[in-house]
């Protein structure tokens, strides 16, 4: 319980056109590229973390309707995420061509694909990965989005995950302080043109000496 009627919860598949309204409420096509792509493609990444086991969306609730979220991944997402989603993804650039010559688009697609060459990625332990966080406009400033948050970092430490990470637009201000305001590190060197990266160990003491992102993300494309 937030206080008033505000409530949290494990999204199920249920909520999943609310979801994907607050979504698309929340971002625009020039910020965010699943926007961009389009409604279905932005339905299609949410059904798929609805329906796979290591992976789970937890939802603010204000009586029926969804006012924030975070959607967690246990372990690696991008790649798996990708694969599911497409044929959504090749149906929304072959229905707007548009897509086909956006920049953007193919910078994300090209990072992502990246990721596919051996020895890209090495981790070490569990880990977990804030993928977006969302609060509605209108119930903002009233520590909704930390509450989320922290209940999702202890779903994670109840998962025996060792680390979180998130990436965070650098233009998000607002955001990295709450980040930063619960103990989470920056790492540079997962750092892109428009995102910064925060980790959060919590495993501190396994092995001393090293810090959360030495342990477990030794090269990120």
């Amino acid at each position: 319980m937030l206080g008033n009627n505000y409530t949290l919860k494990i999204a199920n598949s249920d909520d999943l056109d609310k979801i994907v309204a607050l979504h698309l409420a929340s971002f625009s096509s020039d910020e965010h590229i699943p926007v961009l792509i389009g409604k279905q493609y932005v339905k299609a990444n949410y059904k798929w973390l609805l329906s796979n086991k290591n992976a789970f969306i937890l939802i603010a609730k204000d009586n029926k309707k969804i006012i924030g979220l975070q959607s967690v991944s246990i372990g690696s997402f991008e790649i798996p995420m990708f694969i599911a989603c497409l044929p959504v993804l090749l149906y929304s650039m072959l229905t707007n061509p548009k897509l086909i010559i956006n920049n953007n688009l193919w910078k994300r697609l090209i990072r992502i694909l990246n990721r596919l060459k051996p020895g890209k990625i090495k981790t070490h332990g569990k880990f977990a990965h804030f993928i977006i966080g969302i609060v509605d406009a209108d119930y903002r400033g009233k520590g909704i989005f930390s509450a989320i948050v922290n209940a999702a970092v202890q779903k994670c430490k109840d998962k025996n995950c060792k680390i979180i990470y998130t990436g965070i637009y650098k233009k998000n201000v607002t955001t990295q302080r709450i980040f930063l305001k619960y103990g989470w590190k920056i790492c540079p060197e997962m750092e892109t043109n428009e995102t910064y990266y925060y980790c959060l160990d919590l495993a501190p003491h396994q092995q001393s000496g090293k810090t959360a992102n030495q342990l477990y993300f030794v090269s990120v494309p």
